[in-house]
């Protein structure tokens, strides 16, 4: 099934603001993401109204991921409008965030879109400290 046509349908502010490539991967000898692919989406629906329903924590891990962007290119357009949402709590601003992170990804990508050059470090350096951390952890329990 490789190759196949989808439509990306984000239903999390985090979802929203990561939707620029399909990356998948599954887990594989206690290695967390190790084994995946890349496909990007054919099309992104983002309903922005889920934001007025979405739970504050949803929102927050979402922001996270601007955060990344934001400090990873050095965006003080994205920086403020992110501080501007947590000082003011307006959707509207929720909107230009996720429109500005994807820009930034949509950079990314294009650039070396299966990481060959690990340029795309810039922006998961969260998910890798995240896998490693979640690795750990299942280390420890077992």
């Amino acid at each position: 099934m490789r190759g196949v046509d989808w439509i990306q349908v984000p239903t999390t502010l985090m979802a929203m603001v990561d939707c620029t490539v399909g990356k998948v991967a599954i887990n594989f000898k206690n290695r967390k993401n190790i084994l995946g692919a890349f496909n990007s989406p054919n099309k992104v629906i983002i309903d922005f109204n889920l934001l007025e329903t979405m739970p504050e924590y949803f929102i927050k891990e979402g922001l996270v991921e601007s955060v990344k962007c934001a400090f990873s290119f050095n965006d003080t357009d994205l920086k403020d409008k992110i501080m501007d949402y947590i000082e003011n709590k307006q959707l509207r601003l929720l909107r230009k965030i996720i429109e500005r992170s994807i820009v930034w990804k949509i950079s990314v990508v294009q650039n070396d879109f299966y990481d060959t050059n690990n340029i795309q470090k810039a922006v998961s350096y969260g998910h890798t400290f995240a896998n490693v951390f979640e690795e750990y952890k299942s280390a420890v329990m077992e």
